[in-house]
């Protein structure tokens, strides 16, 4: 709202008013002014609508086209338009262009400018190294040199997905559709990952399905599978095909699927492969690392199109490493409080849930057990435990970037009590304590847990003495019976207040 005051009485008259240093509305937007007076007698206000001038977009008529409709080659772009005002070489004009690939990382200089495409954002910049005057006819020819690939999906005629804009000062304008954009044939309709045993670092059987609008698949059709992280077991197999050979380029983490025979009704436009056997990355497939899982095609030695995402992924999340300690070290069955320390692969987001299962644990149900943190940073203020399932629920309170240590204090006070047996070593797989997770960027199945220092206790003791004389050399004669095996190099504490030794120190056997 501008406030304008008149400083002497005005007569009836018709003039401008003008205004300096004001920022325009966005170019392209139209709208309406309000003008109202307010009178002094009547304190009444009286609103006129006037039009507001339409403020033109920097460039007109801009259409988008490409040298040709073809996936194994780079292509040229030719952005066209009409110039509103004039261009200086301090502009930048930018694409938005969604499902287009650059095999180039550097920034190239060409006759337009400076050109680079990112592709996080999937927006190409131009930046101008001279500048253009206002009228018809101008264009920006994005040479092959960029190296661009076109989106596998296709594009329509006057697809609504691209942009552009031009940025004339440090604040970002908006983006706006092409007044023509060229379609292009689509290729691929869908592909997908997913894993049958899903859990991070465990071995698996990979369905690797594709579909597409061209008849690639039939023999000598090559699929190059990009596995980043993965392992292959040995010797590794696949179906899907009457008969297939496979070759693992450990170098740069590729397995390539060559089709050798298809059955004759097999559909030259889909194919489904089971591989057998393939290691989990052991940080799991998270949804920022599912990006990095991608599929090409080849024929005769010649890529088809370059490395594309697959257009959906099954997510694994992983724990990096867990870690339980039991205070106070209490005999079994006595109340007890927790840390629980956790690094997880995944991103978690507020609302989502960790699961710790404490087998044998006991408690009465609780749906608030306050939590505290030995670190700076609490991503987790409450819990629950179910008894009927012996779970603790953590909550998480604020959103936790992927690979975030996470360090957690669950009070004595909570009512959770240590098993009455003890709590027992375990080997993988066997684990009375586990983690598990159903988090939208990477599930983590039951997991076990298995850095914790076990809890047992003495059950029956017997001490006899060989002689009964007193301040004279005895022997102790022990018997007893504990609640957990002990292994080579496990100790046996006895507490003999007043007694003494002349092997202070040293081993007796």
């Amino acid at each position: 709202v501008m406030l304008m005051t008149l400083e002497e009485v005005a007569a009836l008259w018709e003039g401008n008013l003008s205004c300096y240093n004001l920022l325009s509305p966005t170019p392209g937007t139209a709208g309406l002014l309000a003008m109202s007076s307010f009178l002094p007698l009547s304190r009444r206000p009286s609103e006129q609508r006037v039009g507001l001038q339409e403020i033109p977009p920097p460039l007109l008529n801009v259409s988008l086209t490409f040298s040709n409709d073809t996936s194994s080659e780079a292509v040229e772009l030719l952005l066209s338009f009409s110039l509103a005002i004039p261009l200086t070489a301090t502009n930048r004009i930018d694409l938005l262009l969604p499902g287009f690939k650059s095999l180039r990382t550097t920034s190239l200089s060409a006759a337009a400018g400076r050109m680079q495409f990112d592709p996080s954002s999937e927006i190409l910049s131009v930046m101008l190294e001279a500048g253009m005057a206002a009228g018809p006819n101008h264009g920006l020819l994005i040479p092959q040199s960029l190296q661009m690939y076109l989106p596998l999906r296709g594009l329509e005629e006057n697809d609504v997905s691209l942009g552009w804009r031009v940025s004339l000062s440090k604040q970002e304008e908006q983006w706006l559709p092409f007044t023509f954009s060229q379609s292009i044939i689509r290729r691929i309709d869908n592909s997908s990952v997913s894993f049958l045993t899903p859990q991070a670092g465990a071995l698996t059987d990979v369905v690797v399905s594709l579909r597409s609008f061209e008849p690639y698949f039939k023999p000598g059709i090559s699929v190059l599978l990009l596995l980043p992280g993965f392992s292959p077991s040995s010797p590794l197999s696949a179906t899907g095909a009457d008969s297939v050979s496979l070759a693992w380029n450990a170098s740069v983490q590729q397995l390539q699927v060559n089709i050798l025979q298809l059955a004759a009704a097999a559909d030259n436009r889909s194919i489904s492969l089971l591989l057998r056997k393939l290691r989990l990355p052991v940080a799991g497939v998270d949804r920022v690392f599912s990006e990095t899982v991608g599929f090409s095609l080849l024929l005769a030695g010649k890529l088809l199109f370059p490395t594309q995402s697959f257009t959906s992924v099954s997510l694994v999340g992983a724990f990096l490493e867990s870690r339980l300690e039991v205070f106070p070290r209490n005999p079994p069955g006595s109340p007890v409080g927790l840390i629980i320390a956790f690094t997880p692969s995944m991103q978690l987001l507020i609302g989502e849930t960790v699961v710790l299962t404490l087998t044998d644990f006991l408690g009465t149900d609780n749906n608030l057990i306050p939590l505290s943190s030995q670190s700076s940073a609490s991503y987790f203020k409450e819990a629950s435990w179910q008894q009927s399932s012996h779970q603790l629920v953590l909550t998480a309170s604020s959103p936790l970037d992927r690979s975030t240590p996470v360090n957690v204090v669950v009070p004595s006070s909570s009512g959770i009590r240590s098993p009455s047996s003890g709590i027992a070593p375990c080997s993988a797989g066997s684990c009375p304590m586990r983690l598990s997770t159903s988090a939208r960027n990477g599930p983590v199945l039951s997991s076990d847990l298995v850095d914790y220092q076990p809890l047992g206790y003495v059950q029956t003791l017997t001490i006899s003495f060989s002689s009964y004389v007193l301040d004279a050399p005895v022997a102790l004669s022990l018997s007893f019976t504990l609640s957990i095996q002990l292994a080579v190099g496990d100790q046996i504490l006895l507490f003999l207040p007043s007694f003494s030794s002349a092997s202070v120190g040293q081993d007796v056997s």
